[in-house]
């Protein structure tokens, strides 16, 4: 018999080492409060700097994401989508009632899922255009 947790379930989606910074001190802060999961992609260290701190995580893209075989925009369509599926596997199965992190597809994600998410980003959308794709649904 398995018991599940009271606690309210939030899920963290970084993809690159200064993500971790931006969210380890919040993170630190939350666990224990809440049910913390952290998502994670293959970038440079990330995974070595999740694994120090303990976190209950998964590593979504452990091959990474890149191809450079594709053309740049089809690379970055494909793997957009890829994303969107194998976080939408992990999402749906993990339940959360809030995601946050600084990739728009956790704003797919969670209104596919009828969730909320918090979408940070330090670029304005006129350097990042694909933003007016994500912003709507976060």
């Amino acid at each position: 018999m398995t018991v599940k947790s009271s606690k309210k379930r939030i899920l963290f989606f970084l993809n690159h080492p200064a993500h971790y910074h931006l969210f380890k001190n919040v993170i630190n802060s939350l666990s224990g409060k809440y049910d913390i999961k952290v998502a994670i992609v293959k970038k440079d260290i990330l995974e070595d700097l999740v694994k120090k701190e303990g976190w209950d995580y998964v590593n979504i893209f452990p091959e990474g994401r890149r191809n450079k075989k594709l053309p740049k925009l089809f690379a970055m369509m494909f793997y957009l989508f890829k994303t969107e599926i194998r976080l939408y596997l992990f999402a749906r199965k993990f339940n959360p009632c809030l995601m946050v992190g600084t990739e728009g597809t956790i704003a797919h994600i969670s209104f596919l899922l009828g969730k909320k998410s918090i979408l940070f980003n330090e670029d304005d959308t006129k350097a990042t255009p694909e933003n007016y794709l994500f912003y709507p649904f976060a």
